[in-house]
């Protein structure tokens, strides 16, 4: 993150975090009392599955990950930029499908992972000031969301959100 670069580690945490809840057998078939209260299996209680959702917060909110610099020497902050970048790896379209036919694949791991950890930090981008203001920003302004292209705005981020969960 130090370098400027917030895609790569989204999908290697996804990655990892897939292959962690395939060996899961709890994951793979649901019995009685694996279900938490608030609809979240045990693969969220994995703290590199919660690692994964802070990541995405911490960057939704610009503030630094792990730590805040007061906290930790070396900390960056990202800029809107990173917004940009981490907003468009989920919704970018399946390797070879057509933009309509199949919703985003990182979208889709990281909803199975856990519903619950992606839009709590999807929700970050309307609830965080910085991030409201980031996202009008110029340098947001410069990515495109969804099928239809749209430059990114808080409609538009909820429009794609709409179409990948149709």
């Amino acid at each position: 993150c130090a370098l400027g670069d917030y895609g790569s580690p989204l999908e290697l945490l996804v990655g990892e975090c897939t292959q962690l809840a395939k060996r899961c057998p709890s994951v793979q078939k649901p019995q009685e009392g694996n279900v938490r209260p608030n609809g979240e299996g045990p693969l969220l209680e994995c703290i590199l599955v919660r690692k994964l959702f802070y990541f995405l917060q911490r960057c939704f909110e610009l503030r630094a990950f792990p730590l805040d610099p007061r906290d930790g020497p070396g900390m960056v902050h990202p800029g809107p930029g990173a917004i940009s970048q981490l907003l468009q790896r989920i919704f970018k379209p399946a390797a070879g499908s057509q933009r309509h036919d199949s919703p985003p694949t990182i979208f889709l791991r990281l909803l199975r992972l856990s519903p619950l950890g992606l839009f709590n930090a999807l929700a970050a981008l309307y609830t965080s000031p910085s991030a409201s203001h980031a996202v009008r920003s110029e340098a947001a302004n410069r990515c495109v969301l969804g099928a239809a292209e749209e430059p990114l705005t808080l409609n538009s981020l909820f429009r794609t959100i709409e179409g990948a969960v149709a």
